[in-house]
């Protein structure tokens, strides 16, 4: 009786051993198969954002700020003098100015541009019949894409806003103007130191 069962038991352990290498060996062949059809994952793709605003900045400014004629009058023999930015004195003696203002874009948009004085020619030159005007010029090609050609001659200074230059670009080889000034200076003006402020306006133009 103890033979039949440890015959038994034998068998039994060789039918546990038989199937533990069949379970091996089918594990191993599966996972050749799986590793075959499918690479194995080596690493996690994730992305990551670069993110920034950049702000519309619709400035101008005055690069040269200033224009004077230093002392002088009208010569004796004369009514009136004249004296502009292009270096022209006429029936007076001032000195010579062969340059006007300069303004330029300093912002990153294109912008509407306009300028007006404080003072009219009375307020600011008196006397009979004075003369203040201006004139609008490209220093750089290009600079004034539309309008400032109504203003090329010489205008009338006013006191409420111009537009010369409805769109003036900001682009750094074509961002700056010319604006010239032209006096008119009757014998009976006023006396003393005579000025003016020259403001400019600009506005985003969305071109």
């Amino acid at each position: 009786m103890r033979n039949k069962v440890d015959s038994t038991n034998r068998e039994v352990a060789v039918l546990l051993v038989v199937f533990i290498a069949f379970s091996i060996i089918s594990t191993l062949s599966i996972l050749e198969d799986f590793g075959g059809r499918y690479p194995s994952i080596t690493g996690l793709v994730t992305t990551g954002d670069v993110n920034l605003s950049v702000q519309n900045t619709t400035r101008v400014n005055f690069t040269t700020a200033n224009v004077t004629w230093g002392g002088g009058n009208v010569d004796g023999a004369k009514t009136r003098a004249s004296v502009n930015t292009v270096g022209q004195v006429i029936d007076g003696n001032w000195t010579a100015l062969n340059k006007g203002f300069v303004i330029e874009n300093t912002g990153n948009v294109n912008v509407t541009l306009k300028i007006k004085g404080i003072k009219t020619a009375a307020l600011f030159i008196g006397g009979t019949n004075p003369g203040y005007r201006f004139n609008v010029s490209r220093k750089e090609a290009g600079s004034c894409q539309d309008g400032i050609t109504n203003y090329s001659d010489w205008v009338d200074m006013r006191t409420t806003d111009l537009t010369v230059c409805y769109n003036f670009t900001y682009l750094d080889t074509k961002d700056e103007l010319y604006i010239g000034i032209n006096l008119t200076i009757p014998e009976d003006s006023k006396t003393g130191n005579l000025n003016d402020t020259i403001i400019a306006t600009a506005t985003d133009c969305s071109c």
